[in-house]
């Protein structure tokens, strides 16, 4: 490839001489746009990410990170999946904190979408942390402690 300069007047061109020959090789350096609206919900046994598409048009996938604190997220996904969804084992009691970027297929990777911390917790703790205090009985029946 070689390329001139030229230079238009009102009645006269001027023209460079041609640059040496050069193979240039065009490398995609930008980042794909990250996935919004990361999303959690719990599951038995689980908890399903879900979040918006990456409106990349060499979108390759995703990776999803998760960590136990904010500034320590590592990769599950060894390599970047197709799917908006992501669903991961999360026992009882278990704090996670979750996050998705997109990676182009030149392997650009995007900023992360949000981070969201995640604190799965069994019907048996939440039946524990139920308020339930006499005036919300409508119907004349005794409260029952579920403690």
């Amino acid at each position: 490839m070689s390329a001139r300069t030229a230079v238009a007047g009102s009645e006269i061109t001027i023209e460079s001489a041609p640059s040496p020959a050069a193979c240039v090789r065009l490398v995609d350096t930008f980042p794909p746009a990250a996935p919004g609206g990361l999303t959690a919900v719990g599951t038995e046994g689980a908890v399903n990410l879900i979040w918006e598409a990456s409106p990349a048009a060499d979108l390759a996938g995703y990776l999803v990170l998760r960590g136990e604190s904010d500034d320590r997220l590592s990769p599950v996904t060894t390599a970047p999946i197709a799917d908006t969804n992501f669903r991961d084992p999360l026992a009882s009691g278990e704090r996670r904190v979750y996050a998705v970027q997109a990676v182009d297929r030149a392997g650009n990777v995007s900023a992360a979408a949000r981070q969201l911390g995640v604190h799965r917790q069994s019907l048996q703790q939440k039946i524990r942390e139920l308020d339930l205090r006499s005036e919300d009985w409508s119907d004349g029946d005794e409260k029952e402690d579920l403690r």
